[in-house]
């Protein structure tokens, strides 16, 4: 092997390592700058610890296990003049648009790491609800019980916040756990996938608390078959715990803003915060999940929706109650601009949180010009001034309750060197004659359509399909939206989207010219 051979060769393999490092490293990325992070919400306002009230009080435990030593308090700030809190967000996130990486910061009354580095002997968690109902998927925990300390990922689909006999057993052999990685700690850091580090202010006689950050990448989110369950446009709302195991990430102190109570068990719900998507940000509106309708007896149509909104907790009655006024659902004839409404429904399906229904006799409707009649769905929730959004991707034909239901199960964007690529999964497909794709960029140009053609729905009644389309026609380093539309046999359309990608940045045109130019003797 000559030298241009050689160098070619070494240029390739650290290229492929470090690749290769990227995708089984626990994230280790650049921190955020401090002026990035975002506080999180509950009802639009900054989540901020209410029990910390003096500068020298502490709040009793939520989780009912003894006072909550400083490492594990939350923590306001305090202005040591007045004796008063400093009313700081005890919550932040930021996320990495480019690595996929989701950052999560604490602020607790005192130091969480021992004399050698290492965190104290307790757990901080973020508890995860992917669904709405109230009760965690995942939590992400940093156990300062191991040794070394570990950062753990658990998950279970099931009424509780604990680890539960029926989550599932993964490679790991551990009940629910998916991941768990040693965490990399530095002090002062610059690197590492944890960090402590002390807060700061304008007034140095204030005090601001310690800050806890650490960064998770989303494919770490995965299910108990190893299916990635939260990505950049996923709604998804959190709560945040301190607690003495992993096994129950409830014990010690609650990250509310109100009174809640819970008990040793962690077999209850919570009161989480307000929706967001990693990507997209935090929404005071609620999130429509998804939409269902089966055809009933005669002529009725029964329509379900899935919410996620923050949930709120009444001390009177001690149980976690939601936060949605009402749920309005309507109807109109398709290519009719008037709706009608069919009930304004009040409380959730006995038990729930988000689940909302209602039954929709259309009796007596025409059927002419068309037979398709579209469902509208608004979700208004009981904040000042009130949040609300609106779903009217349903479809029906009334004349033999045909629902058009394109139950679209992911639609994401994978962003490449010189391409990107789309993906995008049904559960279901109806009355579906196929998919145009739509682009913008983030400058806000218009949208020009990327198919030439429409590609064919492949969906069925009762099954789905998988589909992916290359948009080769892009620039590196430019960030695109893009929109996924759905077709009925009858020209009617659908939106879904957008999805954000950023065309990658790599070299592979310097290692091209360099295959191009070797000799050989």
């Amino acid at each position: 092997m000559n030298m241009n051979v050689k160098t070619v060769f070494l240029l390739l393999t650290g290229l492929l390592l470090l690749g290769a490092a990227a995708g089984t490293a626990q994230a280790q990325v650049a921190w955020p700058d401090p002026t990035a992070w975002i506080p999180y919400t509950w009802r639009s306002d900054p989540v901020t610890d209410s029990g910390s009230g003096g500068c020298e009080k502490k709040d009793p435990s939520f989780g009912n296990n003894g006072a909550n030593p400083d490492a594990v308090d939350f923590f306001t700030g305090c202005d040591f003049q007045t004796d008063l809190p400093l009313g700081l967000p005890t919550v932040y996130y930021y996320f990495d648009a480019t690595n996929e990486v989701i950052f999560f910061r604490l602020r607790q009354r005192g130091k969480m790491t021992k004399a050698d580095g290492s965190l104290e002997q307790y757990t901080w968690n973020v508890l995860i609800d992917t669904d709405g109902d109230g009760y965690k998927e995942f939590f992400v925990t940093l156990n300062g019980n191991a040794n070394p300390d570990t950062m753990e990922i658990y998950y279970g689909d099931n009424n509780s916040q604990a680890i539960t006999i029926d989550d599932c057993i993964t490679s790991s052999g551990i009940q629910g756990l998916i991941s768990m990685t040693t965490i990399v700690m530095n002090n002062p850091p610059t690197v590492g996938n944890v960090r402590a580090i002390q807060g700061t202010g304008a007034d140095p006689l204030d005090d601001y608390g310690w800050l806890l950050d650490w960064q998770v990448p989303l494919t770490s989110f995965v299910d108990c078959s190893g299916t990635q369950k939260i990505y950049s446009d996923t709604p998804i709302t959190f709560f945040f715990t301190t607690s003495t195991t992993p096994s129950n990430p409830t014990l010690k102190d609650w990250l509310f803003p109100g009174e809640a109570n819970g008990d040793n068990t962690g077999n209850f719900p919570v009161p989480t915060g307000d929706p967001i998507t990693p990507g997209g940000g935090i929404s005071p509106n609620p999130a429509i999940l998804e939409t269902t309708g089966v055809c009933g007896t005669g002529t009725t149509y029964d329509i379900t929706v899935y919410l996620m909104d923050a949930l709120d907790y009444d001390p009177v009655n001690d149980k976690v109650i939601d936060t949605i006024d009402n749920v309005s659902f309507y109807y109109r004839q398709a290519g009719t601009s008037t709706w009608t409404l069919i009930s304004s429904v009040t409380d959730p399906v006995s038990g729930t949180y988000n689940t909302w229904t209602t039954t929709w006799n259309y009796s007596g409707l025409p059927t002419s010009p068309t037979p398709w009649y579209q469902i509208r769905i608004v979700a208004t929730d009981s904040d000042t001034p009130a949040n609300s959004t609106e779903n009217t991707s349903q479809y029906v034909k009334i004349d033999d309750c045909t629902p058009l239901l394109i139950q679209l199960a992911e639609f994401k964007a994978m962003p490449l060197a010189d391409r990107v690529v789309l993906l995008w999964k049904t559960d279901a497909e109806i009355e579906n004659a196929g998919f145009h794709l739509w682009r913008t960029t983030a400058d806000g140009e218009d949208y020009v359509q990327l198919t030439a053609q429409l590609i064919p729905g492949r969906g069925g009644e009762t099954w789905g399909a998988d589909y992916a389309f290359s948009d080769l026609d892009v620039e590196p380093g430019q960030t695109y939206l893009y929109y996924l539309e759905d077709i009925d046999f009858s020209g009617v359309s659908t939106m879904h989207g957008p999805v954000e990608a950023t065309v990658l940045e790599m070299p592979w045109r310097m290692i091209s010219d360099a295959i191009l130019h070797i000799r050989t003797p």
